[in-house]
Parts: C-alpha cells; structure tokens; sequence
C-alpha cells in the first residue's frame, strides 16, 4: 500500500510541477509596494490573504462578514431594515443593499406592467430610495382625491377626519432634556372633533420636567398599504413636525403661573397648541394636551419633515377695483368650545362686516354678538370644564376648555383658523336693574386669546342658578391681515383715534 501511495504522489508532483519557463512567464513586469500587479485587469495566480480579525473575547453578529449578514436580513421586513440601519454604519451599508429592496419595492410600490430596472451600477440605496418615495407619492396622492369635497356649515374639507383614520396616522410626543438625551412617547388617546383634533399623553415615564429642555409634537406617517387601501402591519413610517416648543422649565415656571388647577393638578399654557399639567404632591409631570386645527392638518402631517414644519402655499390674492369696502364684509364665522373628548358650544354667525371708518388704530372688528344686546344672549347649556385622567387618576378642572374658530372669507376660502386652550377671568358682579328680572344679578367673566394677527374676545354673564350665556364675541384683525389678503391699503401708519370712532368700539 505504502509503494502505490508513493507513485500516487509522485505522478501528481509531475503533473503540477512547474517549469522555469512558465515561472519567467508568470513573473510581473512591475511591482507596486506590495508586490501585487500593476496591471489591475490581470489578477496573480496567488494573493496572500489577510489574516483574520483578533477576536478578544466571545464573538458577536458584528464578527459575521457581509454575505452572511445580508442573508440574515433578508428575513426582516422593511420597518425592521430601518431600524437595523440606524445601529451602525456597518449595517446600514448592508440593510440599504439593492437585493433586498427591490422586492420591497415590487410588493408595495405601485407601478404599471413590471418595474424598469436601469442599467449600469446603481448607487446603493437606489431601489430603497424609489420604494419609499413611491409610496408616500401614491399615500398623497389618494388623499388628494378624498380631501376635494368641502364641508357645507365649517369651509374645511369634508373628509379630513376619514382621512387621518385611514392613513393610519399617528402622533409622537419628543422631549430633550439638558443632557442631550431625547426621549418618544405614542400618543395615549386621539379624538376627533368638528373643526380640530386633540392629542393626548399620560404614560411619560421617566421623565423628568424639570430638566426639560425641548418639546416637538409629530405626526407618524404609514407608508405601505395593502391592496385594499389598509395599512400593513409594522408599516414603516415618516415622520412629520407639527409644533416645537423651546423651554426651560425652572425658569419659564417663575414667570408663567399656572392658569387653573384642581386638588391634584395644574395647568399650563405653554403655547396655542400645547397644554402641560404638572402633579401639585411633587411638581413631576402629569399629562399633556394638544390640539390641532383641521384647516391644513392633513398637508402638515404628509409634506412636512422631522426637522421643518410644513409651510401653505402662498395665497393667490385676487383684487377687485369696483367694490370699495372690499375685503371688510360678508365674512362667515364658526366658533366652537369643546373639552377633550365633546363640544360644550357651537354655533355661526354669517354677514359678518366692519365699516372702512370703523377700523380703530389699524384694528377691524367683527362683531359676532355685541354686549348691549340684551334680548339676544347665547345660553352655553353645558359645564366650561376639562376633564382629565392619567393611567391610575382622573378629575376635571372647572372653566377651562378649548376654543376652535374657522373664518370664511366672502368667497368660502378659511382666511383664519385657530384652535387653543382658552380659561375664563371673573370680573365684578353687576346690578343692571334696565335688564328683565331674570338677568338681574350676574357675574361677568371673560375669555381671550391673541395671536400675531388676531385677537378672540369672549364676555359671558353667570347666573346665579350657573346658568351661563355669552353676551360679546367679537374678532379684532389686525388690518395688515386683510391688506395682504385680499391686496388692498387699508393700513394707515400712525392713525389716531378719533372720538367718533370710540363711540362705536366696545369697552368692558
């Protein structure tokens, strides 16, 4: 056996045995500093490979190579692959990987006939790239077409609410402390209302109020849907900013008093969108409330971005040269207040006007219900209340709620929109013995709320049986507002106030 073996062996040494003309043949004719061929295209008939990596210690997933890393991620679904792009800049390389994605692409992205699948190299994240960005393309697209119909009594569109369950969207509470650190948190409960909806978190576990420094509020897009128009499980998502807020808490709470409280909490307004509560037994944070008003909801949650707020489209602005009092008339308002989960008041006021020499220090009024009207009061029939709760509490704070305005301009567009937490100020207790008998004693309380350009102001009258009725409501332009509206001039730098004209403005 020993003999064969021997000539088994030395047949093969002779077969493979090489000459010294085929080693002058295979030598290079030049030699970079690792002795591997200049010559790129030709590869040498022995490389010497690089040694493996020193493992210390017990190896982990990061030690496979690339091939067998790409095999495993073929398992996952593409939520997954995103989150597993965002542990290192290894994976993220092999999860934006073209073989993966292009089968994503062809089970959700819509196309006609096959997918056109381009020539030459393709950049690495190519089919990933064209698969997120058909999607969210067909998502627009489709709700493009639902949001088309108006509503006939608000102005907004019909189909806002229909669409915003339909998409699936959902909302994301973002904080950043003063170490840097960022925390997220879904939201606990979303409900719907007629002119806006409103969001809210309770279960904000390990967070600490008082190192709070930033405050973002985003909508959670889904980006895959079935055949049906549902959308998928684990679907990955966009994120969109609604609202930022930038704050400092140990010092915007010395400046900034709480504007109602019950025995177990206090309310803030941090600012027209947001309403924080704070627990009274330790100061922590309890829950918060935002709400959003449905003019323009849907494009902020589809086309904006995690770092940019979505921005309208600049207002065409159509003139008219014949009617003088243009821009001043025939507005049509809707105002609600409503808590969280229900409307407390609802009601329109149209033909609203304010005469050209009305206007006061730049300022146009529109009277919905003047004060001296005593025959014609508006009866809030329901409590001006917020409930609340948390995971384990729940309780209400009286004269507090939420304030929705949408106003129409003489051809049906929203020219202003608002929703924000409003609170009631008590103001002294008037005797009128002119009024009817049932209004003699009342106590008056007001409500107000100012932005850029315009300020809401409600009066009510409480009986003394509760019994409430707003008796002025009244919008204050600011006339600019109007001017760049509707492209007229009536903004006078400088004007004063005549006594003429605060005959007709309103005083309280």
């Amino acid at each position: 056996m020993a003999v064969n073996h021997q000539k088994v062996v030395a047949n093969y040494l002779n077969k493979h045995k090489v000459t010294e003309k085929q080693i002058s043949n295979s030598q290079p004719t030049s030699k970079d500093k690792q002795g591997i061929y200049a010559d790129k295209s030709r590869k040498p008939r022995f490389i010497k490979r690089k040694p493996p990596p020193v493992i210390h210690g017990k190896a982990n997933i990061s030690h496979l190579p690339d091939e067998l890393l790409l095999e495993l991620f073929e398992y996952l679904d593409a939520a997954s692959l995103l989150t597993s792009a965002c542990v290192c800049k290894k994976w993220q390389e092999i999860t934006n990987d073209n073989s993966l994605w292009i089968t994503i692409y062809k089970n959700y992205a819509k196309f006609k006939g096959r997918p056109v699948i381009p020539t030459g190299k393709l950049p690495l994240s190519y089919w990933k790239d064209l698969c997120l960005k058909r999607c969210s393309e067909e998502r627009n697209k489709n709700v493009q077409k639902m949001m088309k119909r108006i509503h006939l009594y608000t102005g907004l569109p019909e189909n806002t609410v229909k669409c915003l369950k339909k998409c699936g969207i959902t909302y994301q509470l973002t904080t950043l402390d003063n170490h840097g650190v960022e925390r997220s948190y879904r939201s606990s409960d979303i409900f719907y209302h007629t002119m806006s909806v409103s969001i809210r978190w309770y279960n904000l576990q390990g967070l600490a109020i008082k190192s709070l420094r930033k405050l973002k509020i985003l909508s959670c897009n889904p980006l895959f849907f079935n055949s049906q128009g549902v959308v998928i499980p684990n679907s990955p998502y966009q994120r969109s900013l609604l609202t930022e807020v930038s704050i400092k808490w140990e010092n915007w709470k010395k400046e900034n008093k709480p504007i109602k409280e019950d025995e177990n909490i206090q309310l803030y307004k941090i600012s027209n969108d947001i309403l924080l509560a704070t627990w009274k037994a330790d100061g922590e944070l309890a829950f918060i409330v935002c709400g959003f008003h449905h003019n323009n909801f849907i494009n902020r949650c589809l086309l904006g971005s995690y770092k940019c707020q979505y921005e309208p489209k600049e207002h065409k602005v159509i003139s008219d040269d014949i009617d003088p009092n243009y821009g001043l008339h025939h507005y049509k308002c809707t105002v609600e207040l409503r808590n969280i989960r229900q409307s407390i008041w609802n009601q329109q006021f149209q033909g609203l006007e304010c005469k050209q020499n009305n206007i006061v220090n730049n300022i146009c009024a529109l009277i919905l219900r003047r004060s001296n009207d005593v025959t014609d009061r508006l009866p809030v029939d329901k409590q001006i209340q917020l409930p609340w709760k948390t995971e384990l509490f729940k309780g209400i704070v009286k004269d507090v709620c939420w304030l929705d305005v949408t106003l129409l301009d003489e051809r049906g567009e929203v020219f202003w929109s608002l929703s924000s937490p409003v609170y009631t100020m008590s103001k002294e207790t008037t005797k009128n013995v002119a009024m009817d008998f049932e209004y003699k004693d009342e106590s008056k309380l007001e409500m107000t709320i100012k932005t850029v350009d315009v300020e809401v102001l409600i009066q009510l009258n409480e009986m003394d049986d509760g019994t409430r009725f707003i008796t002025h409501l009244e919008l204050q332009l600011d006339i600019s507002l109007v001017d760049t509206w509707f492209g007229t001039s009536y903004r006078i730098p400088g004007k004063q106030v005549t006594e003429k004209q605060t005959e007709n403005t309103i005083s309280y």
